[in-house]
């Protein structure tokens, strides 16, 4: 193959790094673990929802960050720091990603390579559980407004799918 191609190490399609943070937390507070990452379009202004995987003692937080509208990059204060404009310690175990619509949190959540996942809706620490809604080991998940689904993948080699969830059928 070409150059190219070796460099990506067989992949087709490359994603590069535009810029990249370093997270620190103030004295007496654990650092968050970032598992996931998504954009929050309901509000005023977009927010990025950030969420711990957590197991048995883990923590399992969900912080939210400000997106400054010029740079569409994280806000930060005069000294180049962006601080949550929330965290909260309530999400779920074994999260693995977070949509919000409407000011309604919707968590994927994994249970093994084998058993089904379940679909978390509510707020943080108010969560009504969809168990066996999803297939095993889903991943993050994305909204869609104009069909008013979620669009989430799975995450195990040879069983990777991609799925539609309808926000209808979660009542």
């Amino acid at each position: 193959g070409s150059g190219a191609e070796a460099e990506l190490h067989g992949y087709g399609y490359a994603l590069p790094v535009r810029y990249a943070y370093t997270a620190a937390t103030d004295d007496g507070h654990e650092q968050l673990r970032y598992s996931f990452l998504s954009l929050d379009r309901g509000g005023e202004q977009p927010t990025l929802i950030a969420g711990e995987y957590g197991r048995k003692e883990m923590s399992t937080r969900l912080a939210r960050y400000a997106i400054d509208p010029g740079t569409h990059q994280l806000a930060a204060d005069e000294h180049r720091i962006s601080r949550p404009l929330e965290v909260h310690p309530d999400g779920v175990g074994h999260m693995q990603g977070c949509a919000v619509v409407g000011g309604t949190y919707y968590v994927t959540s994994s249970r093994g390579r084998w058993r089904l996942g379940s679909l978390y809706v509510g707020t943080p620490g108010r969560w009504k559980r969809h168990r066996w809604a999803l297939p095993p080991g889903p991943e993050d998940i994305s909204y869609w407004p104009e069909t008013d689904s979620f669009w989430s993948l799975s995450e195990w080699p040879g069983r990777r799918h991609v799925f539609e969830v309808r926000r209808s059928a979660l009542s």
